[in-house]
């Protein structure tokens, strides 16, 4: 056989070789012996070797390929399988398992097939979190169960010293060191208080004059006193106050006193 043909069978059986292949090797096999765990399984002796694992069903056994089912109520957490000295091996499905399933093992190279299988199985624990794939015997770090026993995670509080969640901010309350405050509020009153005094004084005509005098007080705690005081101030003529003192000495409603006229 010539070089070139030599080399363009080993290309062939390089590319058949990949084209056939398993897309993955799930779980790979190994040369030594397994260890038993609860039950082992001889190929070539076509049984168990001692008590069968239990949940565990052999459907079919060949050197070359293996196929087990895994009962319902059972999950099979580890499992080895020999291959002999050729080595090599892959699986449909890796540990943990838990059944109802089926799962298959098949050698992948050449030389000794599968010689046996060992399986460490044991009840199914109870899932208490039946949304969330696989088996949780217990709620995960950080999920809460919900009112339908799903287990979800809890939406942030953002007011942990207040009872039950938050998802905001309530209205009025600000955040300090992490805890939801309501701040104290500072109201102001005011109050006023109108003084009036009226002021007469002489002048060359009448009129009114208003002055608004304002005065803060203090006040305890945070009521403001405004105290405004009005002064009214009145001013009359000199004319005005004279007949405002000849009304008073005459009363007030005197009369001029009437003159006749001069006869002849």
């Amino acid at each position: 056989m010539g070089l070139k043909k030599f080399c363009l069978l080993a290309v062939l059986a390089l590319a058949t070789g990949l084209v056939f292949a398993p897309s993955g090797l799930a779980q790979t096999g190994q040369t030594d012996v397994c260890p038993t765990y609860d039950g082992k399984y001889e190929i070539e002796g076509g049984g168990w070797e001692g008590p069968a694992a239990s949940g565990i069903r052999i459907v079919s056994a060949g050197g070359n390929e293996v196929r087990i089912e895994v009962a319902a109520g059972y999950t099979l957490s580890a499992f080895c399988y020999k291959t002999g000295s050729g080595g090599g091996g892959a699986t449909s499905a890796e540990a943990p398992i838990v059944g109802p399933a089926t799962f298959t093992i098949t050698k992948t190279v050449a030389g000794g097939g599968i010689s046996h299988v060992t399986f460490d199985v044991g009840p199914t624990p109870a899932d208490v979190c039946p949304n969330i794939e696989g088996v949780q015997a217990e709620v995960p770090a950080g999920m809460v169960k919900d009112a339908q026993g799903n287990c979800v995670t809890p939406p942030t509080d953002v007011c942990p010293n207040i009872e039950g969640v938050q998802t905001a901010l309530p209205e009025g309350f600000v955040l300090e060191n992490g805890m939801c405050v309501y701040p104290p509020r500072v109201t102001t009153v005011v109050e006023e208080r109108v003084v009036e005094k009226v002021v007469t004084v002489l002048v060359p005509q009448e009129r009114i004059v208003e002055k608004t005098v304002t005065v803060t007080v203090p006040a305890q705690a945070t009521v403001v006193e405004k105290v405004v005081t009005r002064v009214v101030t009145k001013v009359v003529t000199k004319k005005a106050k004279r007949a405002a003192v000849k009304g008073k000495r005459f009363g007030k409603k005197a009369k001029k006193p009437r003159v006749l006229p001069r006869t002849r």
